[in-house]
């Protein structure tokens, strides 16, 4: 348990051989590669033009899988929800990488797709220009036929309804030889089409009334009169919108490919991942360098898999001054799954030890106190098994559904040991229903939580204290491990000293043992730690009141351990909550069941 142990080591390849040797350290998993300095004189950066093409074909892949996705057909329930993952052998990858059929699907839907919006594009000019001329339609007349009056100019437009009248007022003020034509519509909310005619000579006198009056010219069309324009226009948008209905059949007959596009993407990745470590190394005109860590323990076989290559070598070095090791943590098989909560705060140093075997206990029996109730841990546990053969996942995925996995196993024993499953003994009428949950529960259960609910108070506390005891443990086992003997004294065994004092004096109090040994043995304890305190949290000063000072505010600290201890009654209040929620479902369900033709069992 703790930090594994990683040796530096520097691999030399012949440029002919760098593809196969990153393929086998990105299937070896164990090798950490790392960016190497700036090159030396006669080196250069190893560079690889392969990862931009890569780049642009996962680009194309990811498009291609988005556009495909809503025509896939929809399978079972399970599929759905937990669709399998597909493994390919290792000759399959290397021929998929080689196939560009994957590809040129993921083009060709691409092209498909470009064409589609294009065709959807124009289909929505088209009858946007037909629906502006709906109000024209009684207009039988073209914008070329009205420009052969030179002298006589002719503005055709639309209007706000409620502007004409003031516009004929003013148009009255300038003169009398002008003509204005409305052609009236059905929905007083969009402009009124107008028609304003004048002599060609006398317009400047009036268009600038017709502007100031809000006028919005509409150009006619030039070789149509409006009706047969707008019926061509919308015989030209059916025709767009057939060509978008016949590009998203032709995309939707590409989700059969769904599948190798889906392989091809993940391999894709995989090469940029690789193409993006062979971008750390450096190089000669014929040789690579690269650089990383690896576990002292798998160098062996990282070696032999190197030189089984040819025109390829490996060797230790020395790291650089300074130069931390990437952090890998070194677990057993019950609390490795537990790293994925480590990993939410920071991993420990190399110089620090590693808490995920410490607290991965704790973090499972605690969860299992709070649900208490074996049916819920039941389907828990069922739910991360079937995740894990369904979907198969690696890396912290699967720590992650592990680490739930083993909470699911402590809630169903917390829930034997508590009476509780599906809450069914908390609800007398569901205990009445299935008096058989009730006669196989009570041999296991130790106690009932709604029923003793002291007890349980006082064994959450008890959790509490054992947690912070260890806590004051690890540290000072931490300070001796780093020759600060001193500190672990003063600072952890003392606290050990008051905690371990106030617990005996405590099971004085509820009779556990006799109340005189419990308040001499606890009292002298208490002292003693509460003297070291005292005299020695500031130990650093040499000035005898400002260590006293500092002895005092450093006794304030009790006052912390007692609310932490405190908080652990949570545990409490959601061990019992989970039992009274499950139990009135059980009460509710049972006073539905005798709702006729069935709607009370589907209630």
């Amino acid at each position: 348990m703790g930090h594994r142990e990683l040796t530096k080591v520097r691999i030399l390849a012949h440029r002919d051989s760098v593809t196969g040797l990153l393929e086998g350290l990105q299937s070896y998993g164990a090798f950490h590669p790392v960016e190497l300095e700036e090159p030396h004189d006669g080196t250069e950066r190893h560079k690889n033009s392969d990862v931009n093409e890569a780049r642009d074909k996962l680009d194309r892949l990811t498009k291609a899988i988005e556009l495909l996705e809503p025509y896939r057909p929809k399978g079972s329930f399970l599929d759905e929800t937990l669709p399998a993952r597909a493994e390919l052998q290792p000759e399959d990858r290397e021929r998929m990488l080689k196939d560009d059929r994957p590809f040129r699907i993921a083009r060709e839907v691409s092209e498909l797709d470009r064409e589609r919006a294009q065709y959807q594009k124009e289909n929505e000019q088209l009858l946007s220009r037909a629906e502006s001329l709906v109000p024209w339609r009684t207009l039988n007349v073209t914008r070329a036929k009205l420009r052969k009056a030179r002298r006589v100019r002719f503005e055709t437009g639309v209007l706000a309804e409620q502007a004409i009248p003031a516009l004929l007022a003013a148009l009255d003020k300038v003169g009398s030889r002008w003509d204005f034509h409305s052609i009236p519509v059905s929905d007083s909310s969009i402009p009124t089409p107008v028609i304003f005619t004048c002599l060609a000579a006398e317009a400047s006198q009036y268009l600038p009334l017709l502007n100031e009056a809000g006028f919005q010219e509409v150009r006619l069309p030039a070789e149509f009169p409006p009706s047969r324009e707008e019926e061509r226009l919308r015989d030209q948008a059916r025709q767009a919108a057939l060509e978008v209905a016949q590009r998203t059949k032709r995309i939707a007959n590409k989700v059969k490919e769904l599948g190798a596009l889906r392989l091809a993407f993940d391999e894709t990745r995989c090469l940029i991942d690789r193409l993006e470590g062979e971008g750390k190394a450096v190089a000669t005109r014929s040789t690579v360098v690269i650089e990383g860590w690896v576990p002292v323990s798998d160098f062996p076989e990282l070696k032999h898999r190197v030189e089984s290559l040819s025109t390829t070598f490996i060797e230790k070095i020395q790291p650089d001054k300074d130069e931390e090791p990437p952090i890998e943590l070194a677990n057993d098989a019950f609390s490795s799954p537990f790293e994925v909560v480590t990993d939410l705060f920071a991993r420990p140093r190399s110089d620090e030890f590693d808490p995920t075997p410490f607290f991965a206990p704790f973090f499972a029996i605690y969860f299992g106190i709070c649900l208490t109730d074996a049916g819920y841990g039941l389907i828990l546990l069922l739910f991360c098994y079937l995740l894990i053969r369904r979907l198969q996942p690696e890396g912290m995925s699967r720590k992650l559904l592990v680490t739930l996995g083993i909470c699911g196993v402590s809630t169903i024993i917390m829930g034997l040991l508590t009476g509780g499953f599906f809450g069914i003994l908390n609800s007398p009428v569901a205990a009445k229903a299935i008096p058989q949950v009730g006669n196989a529960l009570k041999p296991i259960q130790w106690f009932d939580p709604m029923a003793d609910q002291m007890y349980f108070f006082r064994l959450v506390l008890l959790f509490g204290v054992l947690q912070v005891s260890f806590g004051f443990v690890l540290k000072g086992w931490a300070n001796i491990k780093q020759e600060k003997v001193a500190d672990a004294i003063f600072d952890q065994a003392s606290w050990l000293l008051i905690i371990g004092g106030a617990f005996t004096l405590a099971l004085g109090a509820v009779g556990t043992i006799g109340t005189g040994n419990a308040r001499l043995i606890g009292g002298t304890m208490m002292a003693l730690g509460g003297l070291i305190v005292l005299l020695f949290s500031g130990r650093e000063n040499e000035n005898l009141f400002v260590r006293l000072a500092a002895g005092l505010y450093g006794l304030y600290g009790i006052t912390g351990i007692f609310g932490d201890v405190l908080s652990y009654a949570r545990l409490l209040a959601l061990g019992i909550a989970t039992g009274v929620i499950a139990g009135v479902i059980n009460t509710v369900a049972a006073m539905c069941l005798g709702i006729p033709y069935g709607v009370g069992v589907i209630m």
